[in-house]
């Protein structure tokens, strides 16, 4: 198994084609990312589980495209609640070794948010 740590900076754009009571939005964008770990973990008949520093087989820098769909409640008129769905397609080869390797993934997420200022 393979873990790559990444610190990431997102930019997204939201659109809105419903309001209501709960409101529902398309997010699509961007994000940026500097590695931070790699590890891989292999079982071997003489050792074990061995976990093995990964990092120099990797780009320290990551790029992906995203899309997903936020669901943002009213609580009331400063505070809502928000969960939001995400898949992120890598656009950059990340492997050192010359192989074809993008990061794919899927993010979830709950929120909270307040207005200081309505």
């Amino acid at each position: 198994m393979l873990t790559n740590n990444y610190v990431e900076i997102p930019l997204y754009f939201r659109y809105k084609p419903v309001s209501a009571f709960s409101e529902m939005s398309i997010l699509g964008g961007g994000s940026i990312s500097y590695l931070l770990s790699s590890r891989g973990v292999a079982n071997t008949q003489a050792q074990g589980e061995i976990s093995i520093d990964t990092e120099n087989d990797y780009k320290n820098y990551d790029a992906t495209l995203d899309i997903g769909l936020m669901l943002e409640t009213k609580i009331d008129k400063n505070i809502s609640i928000q969960g939001t769905a995400l898949y992120s397609f890598g656009i950059v080869e990340i492997s050192t070794l010359g192989s074809n390797e993008k990061t794919s993934d899927v993010k979830l997420m709950v929120g909270c948010s307040y207005l200081l200022n309505r």
